[in-house]
């Protein structure tokens, strides 16, 4: 029977459901589509021993050297995010330094390599591509500068890709729905709560004009109302409930005047269906 309860709760309140569910979808969308687009343009340098080490020993040994000594290519890869270096990048390009303000810059030193990735992001995705290289040209003049040994050399250049990385459209918009539909059935059984448990709600705080109501009138009512909710061998028990049990010894028009809804100590839904039912009959 609850099960039944919990049903009907939900189909009747399908517009419920659908209206938070679309009130969040639509939220979300609006948010996202409000949101900077935010792109990303990636150039990758590496580390590598100077020209000017021609003998093949001593190119090996300055390559194993390297390859040891991880905290000189994570200097470069410093070297190339420093404010010094992007300032220069991006006045190199012709932008007011201001610019930078729409613009993040990070490098990482890929794992077990000599190989370091600059990477831009932001609002433009030419601009990105443009600060990208010109820091790197930046940096591979100043890390001459620094000592002969090793030097930095662009590997890949940044391109523009004009492929958005934030915000995700289809993301924000199904988490919206998600929300929505949790929302709604939330309400929904709270609204059941309030109803079924509480006595709060359609079945006990509509009112409607008192019906005459005769004493066959009420028992034939309880009866179909318990056949309708599957509580047919529990007649004699509700009557008591409603405060009825000895209805068969009163008067015939004892309850004339009276309307069920009236009546104490009775379950919401069933004070609703006898009084639907009892309305039918004192309507013909």
């Amino acid at each position: 029977m609850e099960a039944r309860q919990y049903l009907h709760s939900f189909v009747s309140g399908w517009w419920i459901i659908l209206s938070v569910l679309l009130l969040s979808t639509g939220a979300a969308t609006l948010y996202s589509f409000l949101q900077t687009p935010v792109f990303e343009a990636a150039a990758t340098f590496v580390a590598l021993p100077a020209e000017r080490i021609s003998d093949t020993g001593d190119m090996v040994n300055s390559l194993d050297t390297l390859a040891g000594r991880s905290g000189l290519v994570a200097t470069y890869c410093n070297v190339l995010q420093s404010k010094a270096m992007v300032e220069q990048g991006i006045t190199t390009i012709g932008l007011p330094i201001a610019t930078l303000e729409d613009y993040t810059v990070t490098c990482v030193v890929l794992p077990d390599s000599s190989i370091m990735r600059l990477t831009i992001e932001g609002s433009n995705p030419y601009i990105a591509a443009d600060l990208a290289n010109a820091i790197g040209a930046a940096g591979i003049a100043y890390v001459k500068t620094l000592q002969e040994i090793y030097v930095l050399r662009e590997l890949d250049l940044a391109v523009a890709d004009a492929t958005m990385i934030s915000p995700n459209h289809q993301l924000n918009i199904s988490f919206g729905a998600v929300i929505g539909l949790l929302g709604g059935v939330g309400i929904v059984f709270v609204r059941h709560f309030l109803t079924y448990q509480l006595g709060i709600g359609a079945g006990s705080a509509t009112t409607a004009p008192a019906k005459p109501v005769q004493n066959e009138q009420v028992i034939d009512a309880f009866q179909q109302a318990l056949t309708q909710l599957g509580l047919e061998n529990d007649l004699k028990s509700y009557l008591d409930q409603a405060g009825l049990g000895d209805i068969e010894s009163r008067p015939a028009d004892a309850y004339t005047g009276v309307s069920i809804r009236t009546l104490p100590n009775l379950r919401p839904e069933l004070k609703q269906q006898i009084q639907e039912l009892l309305e039918r009959r004192t309507d013909k």
